[in-house]
């Protein structure tokens, strides 16, 4: 959220209201940011529930005009509908506050694949929502379809912002180190971590010249790493852990790939990040990815653990054919801060 509202503020004087429920031990407050165009006021409330949640939106609604001494904004914009668009969806029918929304979640990709399932009350005001505001965002073809069959209409897609490096790429070295990289919360349900662990079990039985690193800190870490060990695969997969913001630059600066093999994803901005870094991507079509993974880029295959061997084994051959500038360059045009930020200027004059 925080990197779109920064995209915005571009072009535009942002303010932002979050809502964020109070750790143990802490009392209600409202904090602030003070940025250049950019200003957010947190409302940190106890207790839970949808009556709380919509409070707490009123609580920093007021505070935001308050603080900067404005009875109207010119736009709503509602990141995720839930809750904050049941927020705005009552201020429009009570006040005549036209919203518009950036939807992000992937919930109904879930339902598609028969993950997940919405109440009917739930799937009703979610629709509802979405055709009374101005306009929907979502980050993805395959999101725009998914809320199309929903009919949902006014869409258009605006994809996640990613951050690029602070510089360009270089060319491979010569001694590239062939070690191959995958960064997420690794929940296995959605990463299907046990799907490329299974692949690398192939791979290893036709050749050990090369290194897997997991990167995150997940709820099922401990799982998979005693699923690693029951692969044999101890001796060329490592799980790192969480790790920080430098040691992921370094990592996708240094990695010959990116690995991800989700059932389903959004958007996946991790994948984008590797390319911006000049590192190419082998990732399931599942979604999101299929509009921007190329050949330029990477590889977008099934999910199979037999057909990931494969294009592993392929890469190790050939990595060295990708342009890394290039691949910066293609996200640089398409998905920087100044691009979207371009984007969301032409949606809001809706």
């Amino acid at each position: 959220m925080k990197r779109q509202a920064q995209a915005i503020a571009q072009n535009h004087e942002v303010f932002l209201a979050y809502v964020r429920a109070a750790e143990k031990g802490e009392n209600e407050k409202i904090e602030w940011e003070n940025q250049p165009h950019f200003q957010s006021c947190t409302v940190v409330i106890r207790g839970a529930g949808l009556l709380t949640k919509i409070r707490a939106y009123h609580i920093a609604t007021k505070e935001l005009r308050r603080h900067i001494n404005f009875e109207n904004f010119d736009r709503t914009l509602v990141q995720v509908v839930h809750p904050a668009g049941i927020y705005a969806w009552i201020r429009k029918l009570f006040y005549g506050e036209a919203y518009s929304i950036s939807e992000h979640l992937d919930l109904f990709l879930r339902e598609d694949l028969g993950l997940d399932k919405s109440s009917f009350i739930g799937f009703w005001l979610r629709r509802l929502i979405h055709r009374q505001a101005l306009g929907t965002t979502i980050s993805s073809k395959a999101l725009e379809q998914a809320f199309k069959k929903r009919g949902i209409p006014k869409l258009r897609i605006l994809p996640n912002v990613v951050d690029l490096p602070s510089k360009k790429p270089g060319p491979w070295p010569e001694d590239q180190s062939k070690t191959f990289i995958h960064i997420s919360s690794l929940r296995d349900h959605q990463k299907n971590i046990k799907g490329i662990l299974d692949g690398l079990k192939l791979l290893k039985a036709q050749r050990q010249d090369w290194k897997f690193e997991f990167m995150g800190s997940g709820p099922d870490l401990e799982g998979l790493q005693e699923y690693s060990r029951s692969l044999g695969l101890s001796d060329l997969v490592s799980f790192r852990g969480y790790i920080s913001e430098a040691e992921k630059v370094s990592a996708l600066s240094m990695a010959i790939a990116h690995v991800m093999l989700s059932h389903y994803e959004g958007f996946s901005v991790s994948t984008a990040e590797a390319i911006a870094y000049g590192c190419p991507v082998v990732v399931s079509d599942c979604g999101g990815p299929g509009d921007f993974v190329n050949e330029a880029n990477g590889y977008l295959i099934d999910k199979s653990p037999k057909l990931l061997a494969e294009t592993l084994d392929r890469h190790l051959d050939h990595y060295a054919r990708f342009d890394r500038v290039r691949m910066y360059e293609f996200i640089a045009d398409n998905y920087s801060s100044k691009a979207i930020g371009k984007g969301y200027t032409d949606f809001l004059k809706l």
